[in-house]
């Protein structure tokens, strides 16, 4: 097959076979579809069997999203993979636009477009790369080249939703320190540009994809197509990744940061400062949270870390924020304000 389809799920029955069918419905159809249940306890199961003559089933144990993924890559035989969350859709001529731009970009490792959020009521928040950017979110500022769409591949898209739609190639890497840069159902990649079928870090559900899109675009580069090809559904299950306790996804991306920017030389040497800035600001957030947690010996041990780093310039919040941790019942007190605070906003 051109393109497998890989589809981590974990209890999305509810979620999943929608997701599904925005994947069987695609004009582009040299493809496989690969859906891995990462050991649902809900009935996704049952859900899926009316799919299983159209796609690959397999079923793990439950061990995280990224897990899920290397497994559906290690059944994988497309050229080119496309990833799928459970809670996603794809616009109907979503493969068959990416695969154009990525036979004709020989030299990029990757293709991504915007997405919009669909709400629960249907309505729809557009452009939402932009509020993702904060890196910069000039297209033309980021990226290193841009171009019309060739007419053959325009043809592709409905024409009431092509406006002025460009494809720009570029790097991403140095945008990705300050934020995700791409959104894994809105991106197609070559599969012979990375290093076997385990390429996502199956210790850190948070920052995995994240990490992969970033060292994908610093050592072969991007394609971004500047119009929406994906939805990401608004919901709130249990599963979402952002529900995941804070502290644990802040020292998740401060050793994310570390592994990949802090230890690649090149990229310290010209942007070295900005590296600690980012670390400085993940690591205030994570003393307070400890702190307004209740949890001074953590925040303490968090200062500790901080200190080992050899950075002597802080602002003014993380220097108050190191103070406080020091201060014996300083936790408490935080936690009693928060919790005043939380109280006056539930009663009003």
């Amino acid at each position: 097959m051109k393109v497998s389809v890989v589809i981590p799920t974990f209890n999305r029955a509810s979620l999943v076979v929608e997701t599904l069918e925005s994947a069987l419905g695609q004009s582009f159809d040299d493809r496989e579809i690969i859906v891995v249940d990462d050991g649902s306890t809900d009935d996704t199961r049952e859900r899926l069997k009316p799919y299983r003559d159209r796609i690959s089933y397999i079923r793990q144990e439950n061990k995280g999203v990224n897990a899920a993924r290397n497994q559906g890559l290690a059944h994988a035989s497309g050229e080119y993979i496309a990833l799928l969350d459970s809670d996603d859709l794809w616009k109907p001529w979503l493969l068959d636009l990416f695969v154009g731009v990525l036979d004709r970009s020989p030299d990029v490792g990757f293709v991504y477009s915007d997405f919009s959020v669909l709400k629960p009521d249907g309505s729809l928040k557009h452009n939402m790369l932009k509020t993702w950017y904060t890196f910069e979110n000039d297209w033309d500022r980021l990226f290193d080249s841009s171009s019309g769409l060739p007419p053959e591949l325009l043809a592709k898209v409905p024409e009431d939703e092509r406006a002025d739609a460009r494809l720009f190639k570029g790097d991403v890497y140095h945008a990705s320190l300050y934020h995700p840069a791409v959104l894994p159902s809105a991106s197609l990649y070559r599969r012979s540009m990375t290093s076997g079928e385990r390429v996502f870090n199956e210790d850190d559900s948070t920052c995995g994809d994240w990490e992969f899109f970033a060292r994908l675009s610093n050592a072969h580069g991007a394609a971004f197509l500047d119009l929406e090809a994906a939805f990401n559904r608004s919901h709130d299950d249990a599963v979402r990744l952002m529900r995941l306790d804070l502290s644990i996804r802040l020292r998740r991306q401060i050793r994310f940061v570390q592994r990949l920017w802090k230890s690649d030389a090149e990229f310290m040497r010209e942007h070295g400062e900005e590296v600690f800035t980012v670390l400085r600001e993940l690591y205030a957030g994570l003393i307070k949270v400890q702190l307004v947690g209740g949890d001074r010996a953590a925040a303490t041990a968090t200062v500790r870390e901080l200190q080992d780093l050899g950075q002597r310039r802080h602002d003014l919040k993380l220097s108050l924020l190191m103070f406080a941790a020091a201060i014996p019942g300083s936790a408490a007190v935080l936690s009693s304000v928060r919790r005043l605070r939380d109280g006056l906003a539930g009663s009003g």
